[in-house]
């Protein structure tokens, strides 16, 4: 396995051998389009790349388990691992395969969250391609989902939180507005919902203590933070120590970060501070939470939904802006924009909790305001679409 991934990332990297990839890769796939067609009530499930059976794919999923709807359809879940995940029901099958290519080619309908074609393009016609993304874009849209953007075009049913991220997928995808559902992310749903018991759960599951409030801490992965090697290094903003001595008896800390910078993370590992980096379900982090700290992440959109406090730690602003970019001023944040540790601190050692919550519901109202009901509005569009005569 390790192989595997050491030979995808030399391929990723050199020029020459990724395009020689592409080319034969095509020819091979355009051989198989030419044979296999897409079969009725047949569904692929993809998230994450094959590494989750999480997030908007697998809340769809769970709707039409439930839905006699789907009583006869085949089910098939892509995962890199399929040995570690268990599925009620449908099919497991490897990432990347041949069987992968094979029933995806051979699928009636395509949900998932990133994408489907690896760089390929095999998207028949009559596929019914649903694509919920994972959340709205703060920062810009990398290079590597950019190359793909012609076939993101290719997308029949896509997730919006709001006009603003419709908008930014429209125009970075090609997609037209009216394949692109204002109805917020299915994976949401459940923050719309009454999770008092979940709640409870979940804090006795990760040993956090009842009596503390929860911070939740997430910062953005900067995929330009590399060695001369190429190995991911992240260098911790904040100083723990100090922030314990501080807010020890009123709060702990979830640290919540992408799973390869949390490899290279070096921090000490007090009662005051969990790793949650590896929990599989960031939502229900969210609840369990009090108040949020990122920087240039998506999650504020998500976490809105919630009406707590969220604040921006954008400690290095100007570096990201030159080196990624964004798609909106900071500003628009319901909070102060914090370019130093101190600020910070003393901001979380101060702040009216009311007032926090107040300008995140207005912030929720403006950029979230469909939450809900998206898995049945994502599903009830696809039953049109089914109904109407879609490779029947």
């Amino acid at each position: 396995m390790f192989f595997l991934k050491k030979v995808k990332l030399l391929i990723k990297n050199h020029h020459c051998l990724y395009h020689t990839y592409l080319y034969f890769s095509q020819f091979i796939i355009g051989m198989m389009k030419f044979i296999l067609k897409p079969k009725k009530g047949q569904i692929l499930f993809i998230s994450f790349n094959g590494d989750r059976f999480d997030d908007s794919p697998k809340a769809i999923y769970d709707y039409m388990i439930n839905d006699e709807f789907f009583n006869d359809y085949e089910f098939i879940w892509a995962f890199q691992n399929p040995s570690q995940f268990h599925i009620l029901r449908g099919k497991k099958i490897s990432f990347d395969s041949f069987k992968y290519f094979y029933y995806a080619m051979t699928s009636q309908v395509w949900i998932t969250n990133v994408a489907v074609e690896r760089g390929l393009a095999f998207k028949h016609k009559d596929t019914i391609y649903i694509n919920t993304w994972h959340g709205t874009p703060l920062k810009n849209i990398d290079n590597e989902k950019a190359k793909n953007k012609n076939h993101f075009s290719q997308i029949d049913i896509m997730c919006a939180q709001s006009c603003f991220d419709q908008n930014i997928f429209s125009d970075i995808f090609h997609i037209k507005k009216e394949n692109i559902l204002c109805c917020d992310l299915p994976r949401n749903d459940i923050l719309c919902q009454d999770n008092q018991d979940k709640i409870k759960k979940i804090k006795k599951d990760l040993n956090v203590p009842v009596n503390k409030k929860v911070i939740l801490y997430m910062p953005t992965y900067r995929e330009y933070q590399v060695d001369k090697n190429g190995m991911i290094i992240f260098d911790m903003p904040i100083d723990f120590k100090k922030w314990y001595h501080y807010l020890k008896d009123d709060y702990i800390i979830l640290f919540r970060a992408h799973y390869l910078v949390d490899k290279v993370v070096d921090y000490e590992h007090i009662d005051f501070i969990k790793s949650v980096s590896k929990y599989p379900v960031l939502n229900e982090l969210f609840l369990i939470s009090d108040l949020l700290i990122s920087d240039y992440s998506s999650a504020y959109f998500d976490y809105s939904i919630l009406n707590k406090p969220m604040f921006c730690f954008a400690y290095d602003y100007q570096e990201y802006l030159d080196k990624r970019g964004l798609y909106m001023d900071l500003n628009i944040l319901p909070c102060q924009i914090h370019y130093n540790e101190d600020s910070l601190l003393d901001d979380l050692l101060h702040f009216s909790y009311t007032e926090a919550c107040k300008k995140t519901k207005e912030f929720q109202e403006k950029f979230a305001s469909h939450c809900g009901n998206a898995s049945q509005c994502v599903v009830e569009t696809l039953k049109n679409k089914l109904n109407g005569g879609i490779n029947q």
